[in-house]
């Protein structure tokens, strides 16, 4: 037998049991309750694999595959094998659901032009954040660096730097589950902020917007004065 043959049914073997494995691993007393004489057939994998992705979706993480042709969010269609996780990131939708009000839309068409000049790097941000570096500690404007990398998927967080439209495919192996998860708390926990920026954006539309306008302005002067 050739090697490359066998490894690839050593790699579809592994693959046929993963969902049994990282349910005994994860879910142990789901995986109690299944019996001794369980007959390990491709059916019986199929559906460990499904419940499996049941107990991530409820327990871990929303993740699902997303059907284009019927518009809908189905189960995965092979077993875990290789699931498309949807993120939250930022992306035109949000436009539409939170209205051109929103600080997230206005970020994205006032730092378009110095954010496709400068190749979306961390430059500018260090500016901005060396600006507010004297406001209050709870003024909202201190959110603005992190609402920034949001708006441009620099925040090197998988959850918000992606988009729904991207084939992110991912083999859920335990180790790969584990760090989706702790990935999945830190983007809600940078989303709750970057909602409360928004929400003070919202409520003081004038005011915000001039204050970010000047602070993107001096940005850009400096940067600009030092090359």
């Amino acid at each position: 037998m050739e090697i490359n043959s066998l490894i690839e049914q050593t790699e579809e073997l592994l693959t046929r049991f993963r969902g049994l494995e990282s349910l005994k691993t994860l879910f142990p007393q789901e995986y109690a309750k299944l019996s001794p004489k369980l007959v390990l057939n491709d059916n019986t994998l199929r559906y460990l694999g499904d419940r499996l992705f049941e107990l991530l979706n409820q327990d871990y993480f929303p993740c699902y595959y997303y059907d284009y042709s019927n518009n809908s969010k189905q189960k995965p269609y092979g077993g875990i094998k290789n699931i498309a996780i949807e993120p939250m990131g930022f992306n035109g939708y949000d436009w539409y659901y939170y209205g051109q009000e929103a600080s997230w839309y206005f970020i994205y068409i006032n730092s378009y032009q110095f954010f496709d000049y400068y190749d979306y790097n961390e430059t500018g941000l260090l500016w901005i954040e060396n600006q507010l570096i004297n406001l209050p500690d709870y003024h909202p404007l201190h959110l603005l660096p992190d609402a920034i990398r949001y708006v441009w998927s620099m925040t090197g967080n998988l959850w918000l730097d992606s988009h729904p439209e991207g084939s992110n495919e991912f083999e859920l192996t335990t180790s790969e589950i584990v760090n989706l998860k702790q990935e999945y708390e830190e983007a809600l926990e940078k989303l709750e902020l970057l909602l409360f920026f928004d929400r003070w954006f919202t409520n003081n539309v004038a005011v915000a917007k001039l204050a970010i306008n000047k602070v993107m302005k001096q940005m850009i002067n400096q940067i600009d004065a030092n090359n």
